[in-house]
């Protein structure tokens, strides 16, 4: 039952996108910025031959999904003979293009920070993107921690179909009011959109009390096949899997209820989600956790590999510690 449980999680997932004000600047035979997938920049998106949006810097595809911080610019190139259109839909929104056949570009700088989502005017659904704008700077809460801890974890240790979802390292850092979990990836990340097979989900599961004998089982250890095991006691989960329309995730208790939602922040191959701790019962924010991670059905990815993450008071930040002391030994020896 516990395993059935936890696959519903994980298969059900109700991927959605949501999207934001901007206008836009149409050039007939222009030529796109961007690379092949994987290389080119960040807002090169290509209007394909046939019937499809391509981002020219992960891949992506229907949807082609980019992540810009606010003031940077997308461009869409037309390529091919059949008539396309870039129209924005929902809100925010930005200014949409004329249909167009043939070569041309389209541009559009995106100053306000949000979701926008968009297809073609001529296709619609069949042929869709969307645009993360991140505010300068990608703002998160905040980075003055008072705790931080990392663990690495292995690329090419994937397994099944979803093994593009590679981690490479899971971090915990502490402030007083809040707990910052960052998963980092073999290769950039965009949030989970609506019928993508592929799309990254995740679940980070959260030992508040870093106590095994109290809470629910760890989702990691419902899904390997090995014999290792997690040794979290699971009090609280954040659940990538689901965002609702603006691309908030819930936190629950290790049961499943909901304590609230978040927005995490997918920035190159980061993935940030901050927690007020009033989501975590009021919790001190030491905490000690694992992750999994994969495509619908498909886990591909846990980290650690065995055991879990701590983030405990001993884990303070050296700096913090370090530099008021060294400051006044500095103002010690310049006195004399």
């Amino acid at each position: 039952m516990g395993i059935r449980k936890g696959r519903s999680v994980i298969v059900t997932f109700a991927l959605v996108a949501a999207c934001g004000g901007a206008g836009g600047s149409y050039v007939t035979g222009g030529n796109g910025d961007g690379g092949g997938p994987g290389g080119g920049v960040a807002g090169s998106v290509t209007i394909g031959s046939g019937i499809q949006y391509v981002s020219g810097h992960n891949g992506s595809m229907n949807p082609a999904v980019d992540t810009i911080a606010a003031g940077a610019t997308v461009t869409w190139t037309w390529t091919g003979g059949l008539p396309h259109g870039v129209r924005s839909v929902g809100t925010p929104s930005f200014t949409s293009s004329p249909t167009h056949t043939g070569s041309g570009t389209y541009t559009v700088t995106f100053t306000n920070p949000g979701t926008y989502k968009y297809d073609c005017s001529v296709h619609g659904q069949g042929m869709t993107g969307t645009i993360v704008v991140l505010p300068s700077g990608n703002a998160t809460g905040g980075s003055a921690y008072d705790a931080t801890a990392t663990t690495e974890d292995p690329t090419g240790n994937t397994v099944g179909a979803a093994a593009k979802w590679d981690v490479t390292r899971l971090t915990l850092a502490r402030q007083p009011n809040a707990l910052t979990v960052m998963l980092d990836f073999s290769r950039d990340v965009v949030p989970p959109a609506a019928g993508d097979p592929s799309a990254l989900l995740a679940l980070v599961d959260l030992d508040l009390d870093q106590d095994v004998a109290t809470g629910s089982s760890a989702m990691a250890d419902e899904y390997r096949q090995d014999e290792r095991s997690t040794g979290l006691g699971v009090d609280a989960r954040i659940n990538l899997a689901a965002p609702d329309d603006n691309g908030g995730i819930a936190v629950t208790d290790g049961f499943g209820r909901e304590t609230g939602r978040v927005t995490p922040v997918y920035a190159g191959k980061r993935v940030t989600v901050r927690v007020p701790t009033t989501l975590l019962g009021g919790d001190d924010g030491y905490v000690s956790a694992a992750a999994i991670v994969g495509s619908t059905g498909a886990p591909s990815d846990i980290v650690p590999q065995t055991g879990h993450l701590a983030l405990n008071q001993s884990n303070q930040n050296a700096d913090r510690v370090l530099r008021p002391a060294l400051a006044a030994y500095l103002t010690r020896e310049i006195a004399r």
